[in-house]
């Protein structure tokens, strides 16, 4: 399947900027940087605002009339029918205590789909990228997620437990799944995700995201043959929480969820 020429330059732009941005994200995690704590108690860093600032200038360069939703300035409305998703550190508290396990998030929609996406973690030396028809990727290299069919076989990934406090249903669902697992992990943000994406996991559970924080998640793991959707089983990145997981292991979720 040929990707349109209009959406393989938009790819191209965000995997040229990916480096550079990586290289300010490293440049502040390796040294000194302001952080604050916003409304909703999240922190932001200098970091994030300058990354947020670079994407903006590089998408105005090329792609004027494109929309843009960050996660530090908001929604800016284009015309051309392509809005760019960006996060761009995900990961923030990870790379506040100087926690390697952070990415700059850039997610593509064409009329309000998610079309292509890239995932670029500086410090862990991983790119990962996916559009329509075209599979997923990490580092030029094809990535799928796991053939493991069973629970008793799996992975699963969960955020961090102050992130479950506020959802029992959520709780009581992932514990269930993690006592009937061969193993889980609280490996969360981006990072849970791009292992399910690329075979090392078979789930990866969040009660609360925004759209900016699982916009080039959704194209990856679908690219990579998964099923992503929130927390109902809606294929949006819109909707209540998030799950990405293979197709044998992603109604265990929701049976979970369910119950």
């Amino acid at each position: 399947m040929l990707m349109p020429e209009s959406l393989k330059a938009r790819l191209e732009l965000a995997l040229q900027l990916a480096p550079a941005l990586g290289e300010i994200a490293s440049r502040y995690f390796r040294g000194g940087f302001r952080v604050e704590t916003k409304p909703d108690s999240t922190l932001v860093t200098s970091a994030d605002k300058e990354i947020e600032e670079r994407v903006e200038e590089g998408i105005r360069r090329r792609f004027s009339s494109d929309g843009i939703l960050g996660e530090e300035f908001g929604d800016r409305p284009g015309s051309s029918g392509f809005r760019w998703l960006v996060d761009p550190i995900d990961g923030t508290h990870n790379f506040v205590r100087r926690i390697p396990l952070f990415a700059i998030l850039m997610g593509i929609e064409q009329e309000g789909e998610v079309a292509a996406g890239v995932i670029h973690s500086p410090e862990m030396h991983e790119t990962y990228w996916a559009a329509q028809g075209q599979g997923a990727f990490l580092n030029q290299q094809p990535i799928r997620v796991s053939e493991i069919a069973g629970l008793s076989r799996a992975h699963v990934l969960y955020p961090s437990f102050s992130k479950l406090a506020g959802d029992p249903r959520f709780k009581r669902a992932l514990f269930k799944l993690a006592e009937q697992a061969f193993r889980s992990r609280g490996f969360g943000d981006y990072y849970g995700h791009v292992l399910v994406a690329s075979g090392r996991s078979e789930m990866m559970m969040e009660p609360n995201v925004s759209p900016w924080d699982v916009a080039p998640i959704k194209i990856l793991v679908e690219e990579a043959g998964g099923i992503f959707t929130d927390l109902q089983g809606s294929k949006t990145i819109y909707g209540s929480g998030a799950v990405s997981a293979n197709r044998f292991l992603h109604p265990c979720v929701m049976a979970a969820l369910k119950d």
